[in-house]
């Protein structure tokens, strides 16, 4: 009995240790959308609102520091602006100028997904410190309505990720975040769990 109960405690124990596979949920409130439209082109929108970008990660350890995996992200944003303007019609009524405001609004929905590799400088059982680089095809669908008149589009474009510094603070569960810049956002903490 004895030894039944020893090799079975020596079977949970390397299962334990020989966790290969590790998922991280994570939230950024800082994502691409609101660097782009905010920061790099500085759009002057009345109303913005931004979802924050949402991110499943999967990693396969590869060795003690090199994880490959795969990554997915989802966003959202809406704008509106409201645009005023004046003009003058034509003959016969050219004295006359007449004003007239109408309103802009913008919604676009970003998924990302694609394959990415990570390389950990620290790594020992409870924390783990890297950076990483992901490169991902952009689905992007964006609506923009003019008053009644409603424009829909879609399209594929290729992006990327990169995390200049990634953590996870735990053995096989626990605190998990990035800083970098691309689709998972300028800053990012979330969850992760080993299997």
């Amino acid at each position: 009995m004895k030894t039944i109960l020893t090799a079975g405690l020596l079977i949970i124990a390397l299962h334990l240790n020989a966790q290969k596979n590790t998922l991280q949920l994570t939230y950024s409130p800082v994502p691409l959308l609101k660097m782009d439209k905010e920061w790099l082109h500085s759009h002057n929108y009345d109303n913005s609102n931004y979802s924050g970008a949402f991110t499943i990660d999967y990693y396969r350890t590869i060795n003690k520091h090199l994880k490959i995996g795969l990554s997915a992200t989802y966003e959202t944003a809406s704008y509106d602006k409201n645009i005023s303007g004046q003009y003058q019609p034509p003959y016969p009524n050219h004295n006359n100028i007449i004003s007239t405001t109408y309103t802009v609004d913008e919604k676009y929905r970003y998924f990302y997904f694609g394959p990415q590799l990570s390389y950990n400088y620290i790594n020992t059982d409870k924390f783990k410190l890297g950076s990483g680089i992901s490169l991902v095809l952009l689905h992007n669908t964006s609506i923009t309505t003019i008053e009644f008149h409603e424009d829909k589009s879609s399209k594929i474009d290729a992006f990327a990720h990169l995390e200049v510094l990634s953590f996870t603070w735990g053995k096989t569960n626990g605190l998990t975040g990035q800083l970098g810049f691309g689709h998972k956002g300028l800053f990012s903490l979330g969850y992760f769990f080993s299997f």
